[in-house]
Parts: C-alpha cells; structure tokens; sequence
C-alpha cells in the first residue's frame, strides 16, 4: 500500500475508534441519567416552602461539603430486592441494598424526609434529632429551652425546629448560638443573650451603640408597674436621664453594677452606652422613660451614687462629663408652641440656668450646651416661630435640642450622681415645661428671673428641690 494510502487508513481508524468511544460514552451517560431519573421519582418530597425558608436561617451545609466518602458495600443494583438504595453511597456510585443495610429506617435531611441512607454513612455522617429521634445529615440548630427534651442543650431537626418556631417566641443568644423562648433569657440592645449567661456579660457585651434607642422601650410608671406597651396615657409625662461618668474603674464598676441590678430588679431600669466625649474609663448610664412621680420619689438614683462612689467613677468633678434630661413630646398641651417658649426661656435667662445647672465654665457651655439664640419675640406666630425654631433648635450642641423625634432634650446641666441634684433637675424642669404649656407667649417674654421663680416655687414638689435652688443663689432677688 502506497504510503499516503496508509497514513489515510490509519487515520480512518483513528477516527472510527473515536466516533466509537463517544459513543459509548453518550450511552453510558443516558443510562446513569435513566437510573438517577428513576431514583428521584421513587424518593418522597414532603418538605414545604416555609420549612425550606426556616431551614436556611439557620444555616444548613451542604450533604457532602466537599469531603472524599467512600462508605457502604459496592453491590451491584440489579441485587436489589427493591429500587431505595443509601443516597450517599449512590452519589458515590456505590450502591447498597437499603433493606438489607439499614432496616428500614427513614434519614432526614434539610428538614426533609430524605432518601434512605446506609448504617455505615448513619455512623459517620449523620446526627440523631434529640427530639423526634430522627437522622440529620448536616448542621442542626441547637436549643435549650424548657419546651425541649427538660431545658437541656439539644440538637433537634428542621422539622422540630419549625414546629417550635410557630408555637413559641424564639431567639438566638449571641454568646452562644443556642436557641431559646424570649422568657428563657433577656435583650440588651441589639443582642439577645440565654438566661444561663445574664450574670457573665462582659463589659463589652454590656455596652450599648452610640445613640442606640431601644425598639420596645420600658416605660416605668412605678417600680411595680414597667410597660413595653408605651405610655400610661398620652398625657403622663416621662423623663430620660442620660448620667456620664468617668475616671474610675469602669469594667468592674459595669459587672458590679449589673449583677446587683439583676437580683435588685433593677436590670431593666437602666443601661449602659458608649459616648465619644468621654474618656476610655466613661460610660454612659441612660434610664428608661420614667413617670414623673416615680423620677421624684422612687427611681434607684441612690443605688448608682452608690456604685459610682465604690469604684470610683465620678461625674461632676470632671472635664468631661454632663447630665442631659429628655422629656416626652407627647405630654405637652402646646405641641411646637410649647417649645418655642422653652426657647425663649433658655435665651433670656442663660445665665441663670447654667448657675441651677452647675455650668461654671463659660468656654464648656458654649461648646456643649450654647444659649439656642433662637430670638424669639412676643409677637411671632406660626410660620415665623416655626423658622426661628429649626434655625436654632434642631442642633445637638444647644443647651434645648428639639431633635429627638419624640423627646426634647436639655444639655445645659454638668455631670452628677448627686441622688438630690438628679431629682431637684427634674423637678425644677417639670414645672419650667408646666409653665410654658400654659402661660401665653407674650406673658413670658416679660417675664423676669423673679417673676419666673414666683411661678416655679409654688410648683415644685420636693422641699430638697427648693433648698438647692436657694444653694445655687438663684432665690436672692425673689
């Protein structure tokens, strides 16, 4: 055969084989595909839209993520005395008798009642659901609740898991990952936290975003009578204290102060935020929303003087530290009007205010609490008064910030832990704000310091109140 008559047959060879093999290949490859087909159709799907969506939250992996599995008897199929075969060993192209293996037990995976897997793949791969007792391939979530296997931790199924989710209000702890009943532990901040930790929290833990607002505030209206549902009436007035401490030992004096709040009943009174003014040794205690009575009579200003003294923290005697009070919004007759006297109030009689408010230093006052300069007059209405009071009071370094959307908040007082000082600011603050809903804007523009202490004296509630106005020399000229 000449020689390009032989290099073309070879070729042609070549090429037959080719052809040959992919087309076996091809084959082969429909034949597996029929025999997966057939599989799928045999295994049952009972898993729902809802519990596919839980099962994600709570973060399943993947069956094999990745791992070598080699498991199980390589057995031919045709062997079988039915068509169910381990799923882990088939994806392996290892298949094994399910009735024979396994006795016919059911494996659940991802929430869903899977397919049949062999004993050897149970052993290695798989968890048993410590409530319904079924086999889990993958992660489960873990729960110690009351309502689950006596309140031991325990790993439990999607299924179970979904079940517990619709019958029972459920949170993750953050230190732990487990999951439990809201009742079963306690929220601080953005974080939720088992019951079995609240006396662990670190200091870090403890510590509040700055301007963090709670979603479902505590309102108390006595120490007997603490609400989530928002005020008594629309009417009840609430104040906020904000109370900056610093210089002291601050993590101990966060722990202590927790740990004794808790088994006081106090622990939802009060929490702890970061604030940037103050040094790493400072933390803010802000309150809850507290009646007006109760601020006066009730509320445990006395326990945390007590704190602050033993470990050090002080307030007044600092460069740093300053006591901001929010009243509620809502509790005001005169809405907007209300607050533009305020600012009249703060404007013509600055001076005055900062003596009651122990601010001494005229260059500190000005940077953290400066007079509103708002220059209201006694003939301004409407859209005038409405102008003057977002030019000058919507500012966070004004003695009256009207920004809080349902607070107005007053900065112009120095630091204290005073229990005293605490109660005679609200009061005085009370009936400054009562004033002001109910006396005519052209009245109080000519008012002068005595005439205004006329009107506050009889007002206030506390004779502490009274002496330590009369301290500040602010009762001379009445």
């Amino acid at each position: 055969m000449p020689e390009d008559d032989a290099s073309l047959g070879a070729f042609l060879e070549r090429l037959a084989a080719s052809q040959l093999g992919e087309e076996l290949e091809r084959r082969e490859e429909i034949a597996r595909e029929r025999m997966r087909e057939h599989m799928r159709q045999m295994n049952e799907t009972d898993r729902t839209d809802a519990e596919n969506s839980a099962f994600e939250q709570i973060g399943s992996s993947r069956l094999y993520d990745g791992q070598t599995i080699g498991c199980g008897t390589r057995s031919n199929p045709h062997r079988a005395h039915n068509d169910s075969y381990c799923s882990i060993c088939r994806e392996r192209g290892e298949w094994s008798d399910y009735h024979e293996l396994t006795g016919g037990k059911d494996v659940y995976y991802a929430g869903k009642k899977a397919e049949v897997i062999c004993p050897s793949c149970i052993e290695q791969y798989t968890r048993k659901c410590g409530n319904c007792g079924s086999y889990v391939v993958g992660n489960m979530p873990v729960v110690k609740t009351k309502v689950v296997n006596n309140g031991e931790r325990t790993e439990i199924c999607g299924d179970c898991f979904n079940k517990l989710l619709r019958t029972h209000n459920i949170s993750q702890c953050r230190r732990s990952g487990m999951y439990t009943t809201a009742d079963e532990g306690l929220w601080l901040g953005d974080n939720f936290f088992h019951e079995d930790y609240a006396d662990e929290l670190t200091p870090r833990e403890l510590t509040m975003r700055y301007n963090y607002k709670p979603d479902m505030p505590v309102f108390v209206n006595s120490l007997a009578d603490r609400s989530t549902d928002g005020p008594k009436t629309r009417a009840t007035r609430y104040v906020g204290l904000e109370i900056e401490v610093d210089c002291g030992d601050r993590n101990a004096f966060m722990r202590d102060t927790w740990q004794k709040a808790r088994k006081l009943e106090y622990d939802n009174l009060f929490y702890f935020m970061h604030d940037g003014s103050l040094s790493d040794a400072g933390i803010e205690i802000t309150t809850a929303p507290i009646e007006i009575g109760c601020a006066l009579h009730e509320y445990p200003f006395d326990f945390l003087a007590e704190q602050a003294k033993l470990f050090g923290m002080r307030s007044h005697n600092t460069k740093t530290c300053g006591l901001h009070t929010h009243f509620s919004k809502a509790s005001l007759d005169g809405g907007d009007l209300t607050l533009a006297k305020l600012l009249l109030l703060f404007d013509k009689f600055y001076n005055e205010l900062c003596r009651f408010g122990r601010r001494m230093s005229k260059s500190q006052a000005q940077h953290w609490c400066d007079r509103p300069n708002a220059n209201i007059l006694k003939t301004d209405r409407g859209n005038r008064l409405s102008e003057k009071m977002e030019r000058s009071g919507y500012n966070h370094y004004k003695a009256v910030n009207l920004s809080p959307r349902t607070t107005v908040e007053f900065r112009l007082w120095k630091g204290t832990t005073n229990p005293n000082t605490l109660r005679a600011t609200v009061d005085f603050m009370n009936a400054l704000i009562t004033i002001c809903d109910t006396t005519a804007l052209p009245e109080l523009y000519d008012y002068t310091w005595p005439d205004l202490m006329r009107k506050i004296v009889p007002m206030v509630q506390l004779e502490k109140t009274l002496e330590y106005i009369a301290t500040r020399g602010l009762l001379k000229e009445f």
